[in-house]
């Protein structure tokens, strides 16, 4: 990994420990400007020409895995059905939705299908959550700048240096973010993302409450996870919020430290 890359790597880590612990439930614009620059300057390899999922499955299987005799293709397949079901998603096309598995268990024998992706967590449990927890951050900060085309440096800067209140990014189309886990270090970021206009999913068991109340929509983990399950039994459940407003805004970063910032990537 290059220079580039871990201080990207850095910054991110940074942006999540401060959602986890931070009582704002906000990221700095400091760090926002920051991971905005990196990413747009494709400067790391390791996130560039990546697919951009309009529905992105992110699954802690270290902590819920599946039972045997019922396999990753069979859930996936289920997932879709209760989402449509439950009209949480009109429809959904193939390419359309991506899962991603998180996970350091040996039970890693099934094939992975078109859609289905395996990371490598080797080093224990926090770890885990702090790598599902950056690759949801990457995710929104993808989606919110694809949207709007932003690629250019002297872009950003035109885009930041427009007024003295930055409007925090609120996503444009629908963008489904499905966590599947429980541990309550995810509450913040489900929230945050929720906050910017994403639908949020939160596929759980009965006691991961905290997580579960900051989603548009929670499913039980146990009915989801076990084979005999008909798909039609299957209820989301709704939590109600104020809407998302477009003008959501953030504290002032100063002009000329996205200036200087630039300047020396450039």
């Amino acid at each position: 990994m290059g220079l580039m890359e871990d201080i990207f790597e850095i910054i991110l880590r940074s942006v999540v420990v401060q959602l986890v612990d931070s009582k704002e439930k906000d990221v700095t614009k400091t760090n926002e400007l920051l991971l905005f620059t990196f990413l747009l300057l494709n400067s790391h390899s390791k996130y560039k020409n990546q697919k951009i999922p309009q529905i992105n499955v992110v699954w802690d299987f270290e902590n819920l895995s599946l039972g045997m005799g019922f396999d990753l293709v069979q859930f996936k397949k289920r997932l879709e059905k209760v989402l449509t079901n439950n009209k949480i998603i009109e429809t959904i096309e193939e390419e359309d939705l991506s899962i991603t598995l998180y996970s350091n268990t040996d039970r890693m024998t099934d094939e992975m299908a078109d859609g289905i992706n395996y990371v490598p967590t080797p080093h224990g449990k926090d770890e885990t959550d702090y790598d599902i927890m950056k690759a949801i951050i990457l995710w929104q900060y993808k989606v919110l700048w694809g949207e709007r085309k932003i690629g250019a440096p002297w872009k950003i800067l035109k885009y930041w240096a427009t007024s003295k209140v930055i409007d925090k990014l609120v996503v444009q189309n629908d963008h489904h973010l499905v966590l599947i886990g429980e541990d309550k270090k995810f509450k913040n970021v489900i929230e945050h993302m929720r906050k910017l206009g994403f639908i949020t999913t939160v596929v759980c068991p009965n006691g991961a409450g905290q997580i579960k109340k900051e989603a548009n929509y929670q499913i039980n983990w146990k009915l989801m996870s076990a084979k005999e399950t008909n798909e039609d039994d299957i209820i989301a459940v709704k939590n109600v919020f104020p809407e998302v407003s477009p003008n959501y805004k953030q504290k002032y970063v100063s002009k000329s430290l996205l200036l200087f910032i630039l300047l020396i990537i450039i």
